[in-house]
């Protein structure tokens, strides 16, 4: 079996390995590790310190106003609030004939900004929720083999 060091070092990213593809003793010899003995206890002390913990990172939670403006940060969007502001510009500096009829175009563009912009909220919110949802389902507790005796990890 290969030293810690090696055995982590060969690791690379993620994105190196698929082990779901790969065969039992392929995934082992990847890992430096094997059926038999498991990893010690200072391998897998080694590899925490150097890889991390196999868990989400919790994100900062978004404030409405962040979430708001990001709404607007889009190209689209701000072409859009450009256009209902030439068009309001058009509408007050007009000869007045139009009436409040000048004035329809640009807040029905406004309305659809803002309107796209609380569903797009509500959304997110949703999304937020479902993404909660999956982290209380996973695992928190798991079966591991150190110095080749089974022991639970929580």
């Amino acid at each position: 079996m290969m030293d810690t060091a090696a055995a982590i070092k060969k690791l690379g990213s993620v994105a190196d390995f698929k082990y779901h593809r790969m065969a039992t003793e392929e995934v082992l010899t990847n890992l430096g590790s094997s059926l038999e003995k498991g990893l010690t206890d200072s391998e897998a002390k080694t590899r925490l310190l150097k890889v991390g913990e196999n868990k989400l990172d919790e994100e900062e939670e978004e404030s409405l106003w962040e979430k708001i403006k990001e709404q607007f940060e889009d190209l689209l969007a701000r072409i859009l609030l450009l256009a209902a502001t030439i068009s309001f510009i058009i509408a007050i500096t007009g000869d007045g004939e139009e009436g409040i009829a000048a004035y329809v175009e640009p807040f029905v563009i406004l309305l659809i900004l803002v309107l796209n912009a609380l569903v797009a909220i509500y959304q997110d919110k949703d999304a937020d929720g479902a993404l909660a949802a999956l982290k209380n389902m996973q695992a928190i507790g798991c079966q591991v083999k150190r110095n080749g005796v089974w022991a639970s990890m929580d």
